[in-house]
């Protein structure tokens, strides 16, 4: 671990050349610097642990590849991360993949999300996470020293041994990690899209059930309402009823009245049922909804059920 005063790209990338593990300005506070030097340790061990297990996995899979061309394994690679479920599963894939070329590399993914850098461990290395995060800017290929940042999209990957004393393998190195960096950009924006849809229909499924509870309040409502006009009718129809009686009407006035009432009394009684046609209509189509929103097996499941209750 390296202490300056200041902090610049080039002492950066200076230090990371002669084989500095982190740079730490002297101006952060003491507590970053503790953070910082803990992160350099567990690493250390981290790597010291998985040393020979990665050597063993390396040597088998380089073994297991050593008759497929560089092109077989790209292309398994684009098979085999449509498989990948998230990031970390992604850039695993990509680490495997990378050891065909013998290449010891960082990884740096940009989701629309979250943000990812990782090792070929699975973790993560303060110095190189930053480098991948200043240089991704930096066009399609950065080179320094016996490394390269490779950038495209969301993407940026360092490797940290390119084969400079072999021009041949250099270029088609080059041209094959640019090809893996494309799988690994592809999948992500699935992945962002496929996150973005499981939110909208979670919004959806939210804002039907609110729309759901919503209609039964109101019906709830609307119940109550016509009972309380039903009875107010009816109040009306028996009080002028009685009234009629000491009104000295004649036989044929108080059948007319009376035929105003009942008039009256089945318009009210139109207006409800039809108003009531419509609440159901209502309910119908947010439940044909709900149910074009549930997963195929749940909807033939619930078809004959929601038939009968219509």
């Amino acid at each position: 671990m390296l202490l300056v005063q200041n902090i610049s790209l080039a002492t950066q990338l200076s230090a990371y050349e002669v084989g500095v593990d982190d740079c730490i300005s002297t101006q952060e506070p003491i507590d970053v610097i503790v953070t910082r030097l803990q992160s350099t340790i567990y690493n250390a061990i981290a790597n010291k642990q998985l040393k020979t297990q990665l050597k063993a996995a390396t040597d088998v899979a380089m073994t297991a590849m050593s008759n497929t061309s560089d092109l077989g394994c790209n292309i398994q690679f684009l098979l085999d991360s449509h498989q990948c479920e998230n990031l970390d599963q992604l850039g695993q894939l990509l680490f495997q993949s990378l050891n065909h070329y013998g290449l010891k590399c960082s990884l740096q993914m940009r989701s629309r999300y979250s943000l990812k850098n990782m090792e070929a461990n699975g973790m993560e290395k303060t110095m190189e996470s930053q480098l991948l995060n200043e240089l991704k800017g930096r066009g399609r290929f950065f080179d320094f020293g016996y490394r390269t940042v490779v950038n495209y999209g969301s993407v940026s990957l360092l490797v940290k041994n390119m084969p400079l004393d072999d021009e041949m393998r250099y270029g088609i190195i080059k041209d094959n990690i640019f090809a893996l960096v494309q799988g690994v950009e592809a999948r992500i924006k699935a992945l962002d899209m496929k996150n973005s849809l499981l939110q909208e229909r979670d919004i959806q499924a939210n804002l039907l059930t609110e729309m759901q509870h919503e209609i039964y309040n109101l019906d709830q409502s609307y119940r109550k309402l016509t009972l309380n006009v039903a009875g107010v009718v009816s109040n009306m129809a028996s009080s002028i009823e009685d009234a009629m009686e000491i009104l000295l009407l004649t036989e044929e006035q108080e059948n007319v009245l009376k035929n105003h009432l009942e008039y009256g009394r089945n318009a009210v009684c139109d207006h409800f049922e039809q108003s009531a046609g419509m609440d159901d209509g209502l309910k119908e189509i947010i439940e044909r909804v709900s149910l074009a929103h549930q997963p195929q097996e749940q909807a033939t499941g619930h078809n004959s059920g929601l038939k009968k209750t219509a």
